[in-house]
């Protein structure tokens, strides 16, 4: 799907997304999608570059374990 640049910036402003690389897991947040891994992989990548950002989007089961973990 082709987002609109006026979209993308506006969602860029309402997350607090700056000029950085980000990473974006478009989904449902579930068990066997193990998020857990991508969390994982993201720490390392920010460890070397603290620049980048993860982006999640969607819903599911562990919704609220996904927006309390800490990177």
């Amino acid at each position: 799907v082709k987002v609109s640049r006026e979209i993308q910036k506006e969602f860029a402003k309402k997350y607090h997304i700056q000029d950085k690389n980000v990473l974006m897991y478009v989904g449902r947040l579930s068990l066997e999608k193990n998020l857990e891994v991508l969390l994982k992989v993201f720490r390392e990548v920010v460890s070397k570059d603290p620049t980048v950002q993860l982006v999640i989007v969607g819903g599911g089961p562990i919704l609220e374990e996904i927006g309390r973990a800490h990177v």
